[in-house]
């Protein structure tokens, strides 16, 4: 059936619920919105290749610790799988910025009261192939609904670059309760977030378990226990670009980026600094850019931009699961320094250095 044989509210309804509720159970997201269509909306979309949900993890309920690192490293020689290869797949997003290639950024969820990672990136630095390493703590997210009020289905694009209010934040409660997830728990959301359009019963014939065992790990662990912070919901464009927004504190400077209908998550630093994710159409870019503009003259502020395409593939940009295969049945995470270490020097040596800067020009405050 098309998608166009449904109510464009209908589809809107479903679209704003699935962000609350996950994609993973459509029959029982319906009965909770009062949409009997729900299960055919969600299977039209998923056919069509439309649109896309993942998980935004509560990593604290995980014993994992979240980090926001940025360095410079020369774009020519280091790529971002390599990156992600040395951290032994833990980094969950790298992002390297079109406008200044050497300028990266990376997301890490690491156990708690471990900082190893450090030690891998500083080995790098210490081969000349790292600079202006610096790593803050997440200390605080937010969630927010990507606002399909003005979704084209038809051209699958946005109508209109901004809204006309600010949204506020997504606040999913935490129920966890002192709660540890297994291992397949954590195994579900990875394979997820591997691939997006996966269903339920896809996932556990992955995993080997029989769907009955999946579907009761999915509603009474990761959704009853809180695993899941929020949804991020994609429309698949191939003019769509994934944006950081880096800004000092400031919660009204948030509150009117919220305007923007795709920005989908935002997080607070621990050194008083905030970044912003919003995943925008190329045609989009140009007037997100003279917002951000305007807003730095309104508050008096800095802000930097950052884009990452999604073509060619990895090139600036690499999104990956949380690093369930680093889980174990015993509910323990392990990890490897050694082998980052190793990974890290390997690296250099295949490189074949040549004499590279020991420093870059100054910056602002925000790297």
């Amino acid at each position: 059936m098309s998608i166009d044989n449904y109510n464009y509210s209908a589809i809107s309804k479903v679209l704003n619920a699935v962000q609350y509720f996950g994609d993973l159970n459509p029959k029982l997201l319906g009965a909770i919105i009062g949409v009997k269509e729900a299960t055919g909306i969600m299977e039209t979309l998923r056919k069509k290749s439309t649109f896309s949900v993942t998980f935004i993890a509560r990593e604290r309920i995980m014993g994992l610790r979240k980090y926001f690192v940025s360095l410079k490293i020369p774009p020519t020689m280091i790529s971002l799988v390599d990156l992600y290869e040395v951290l032994d797949g833990f980094p969950s997003f790298i992002g390297r910025d079109f406008n200044s290639p050497e300028n990266t950024i990376m997301i890490i969820p690491f156990p708690k009261g471990k900082t190893d990672f450090i030690r891998a990136l500083e080995e790098l630095a210490d081969a000349g192939l790292v600079h202006n390493l610096i790593v803050r703590k997440f200390v605080r997210q937010y969630q927010f609904y990507t606002d399909f009020s003005t979704f084209d289905f038809e051209k699958n694009t946005f109508k209109e670059n901004f809204l006309v209010k600010p949204r506020s934040p997504l606040i999913l409660p935490d129920l966890s309760d002192g709660f540890r997830p297994d291992w397949l728990d954590l195994a579900i959301m990875g394979k997820k977030q591997e691939n997006n359009k996966r269903t339920l019963k896809e996932i556990a014939s992955l995993l080997n378990v029989p769907y009955r065992v999946a579907l009761k790990h999915y509603q009474e662990h990761i959704i009853g226990r809180s695993l899941v912070e929020g949804y991020v919901m994609r429309w698949d464009n191939s003019d769509i670009t994934r944006l950081t927004i880096l800004f000092k504190r400031d919660e009204n400077f948030l509150r009117e980026l919220t305007r923007i209908p795709t920005l989908t998550h935002a997080a607070d630093l621990d050194d008083g600094t905030s970044v912003a994710f919003i995943f925008a159409d190329q045609h989009m870019i140009p007037g997100i850019m003279d917002y951000v503009a305007y807003l730095r003259l309104k508050f008096k502020m800095d802000a930097k931009v950052m884009v990452h395409l999604f073509k060619p593939r990895f090139k600036y940009l690499l999104a990956a699961s949380i690093p369930y295969e680093h889980y174990t049945e015993s509910r323990t995470w392990v990890y490897d320094l050694d082998k980052m270490l190793q990974r890290a020097r390997e690296l250099a040596r295949k490189l074949e250095l040549l004499p590279l800067p020991t420093s870059y020009p100054p910056t602002d405050n925000i790297p």
